[in-house]
């Protein structure tokens, strides 16, 4: 079993969604472990496709969510890379899209 590691010393930075293709979007971000002694072998992060058709945030409704497992080591105050595809199945936005995205699990 490994060191438990706060899902809020796990951080999300330069996240990019880009649609491909049939309701898939490629997801590259980078994922930051600021654990001072904990390693990060996996988390999960839920991301949620928001339709916005104001320049407000309360004007936005969910069309899609997912959530996927993400293998990977990152020691200590590092950083790596991610690129993951993730499909929302019939999201079809009337205005802007917007995420949100948030670290649900992790385990060190």
């Amino acid at each position: 079993m490994g060191t438990k590691i706060p899902t809020t010393a796990v951080q999300i930075e330069n996240a990019v969604l880009v649609a491909t293709y049939g309701g898939s979007w490629q997801f590259n971000a980078r994922v930051v472990n600021s654990h001072a002694t904990a390693g990060l072998k996996e988390f999960v992060i839920s991301v949620t496709m928001l339709d916005c058709t104001a320049a407000s945030q309360e004007s936005c409704t969910v069309i899609g969510q997912n959530k996927k497992r993400i293998t990977t080591k990152i020691p200590p105050g590092q950083g790596r890379d991610i690129s993951e595809n993730l499909y929302f199945e019939s999201a079809k936005p009337n205005g802007e899209i917007r995420w949100q995205y948030q670290i649900t699990e992790t385990r060190g």
